[in-house]
């Protein structure tokens, strides 16, 4: 990955951010109303909040050149939601459709970059390995 390729990613992440997040978590709303924290647009808003702090660690992943620093957020993220009664299902889910809009919004160059980085975490987190 070029100075160039990263450049040019975030432009976009940054560009796109609203609208990435926002599909995602009304797609996690319409598609799976019983893993969100609350119901309506209650539940609408708490995914909005998790999805842009997911977004603003892999900018910061991507910018500071690291990307394995979103797999240590995401390692933190869990135990701390867990406390607060998020289940690994739902932050996965999170993840999952985070990516799926950054595939939809970003040029496929973007995309890809910013994919590796979550795929990263998912495999670090969940062991799993994504095609």
């Amino acid at each position: 990955m070029t100075h160039h390729d990263v450049t040019t990613t975030l432009e976009a992440l940054s560009a796109r951010r609203d609208e990435i997040i926002r599909w995602a978590a009304q797609e996690l709303v319409d598609r799976l109303p019983d893993l969100a924290p609350e119901r309506g647009k209650r539940g609408l808003l708490y995914w909005k909040q998790d999805l842009g702090l997911h977004v603003r660690h892999v900018h910061r992943a991507l910018l500071t050149g690291d990307p394995g620093a979103f797999a240590t957020y995401v390692r933190w993220l869990v135990p701390t939601l867990a406390m607060r009664g998020m289940s690994l299902a739902q932050v996965r889910a999170g993840l999952e459709l985070l990516r799926e809009s950054v595939v939809r919004h970003l040029a496929e160059g973007e995309a890809a970059v910013v994919v590796a980085v979550i795929d990263g975490a998912l495999g670090e987190i969940l062991g799993e390995v994504r095609g």
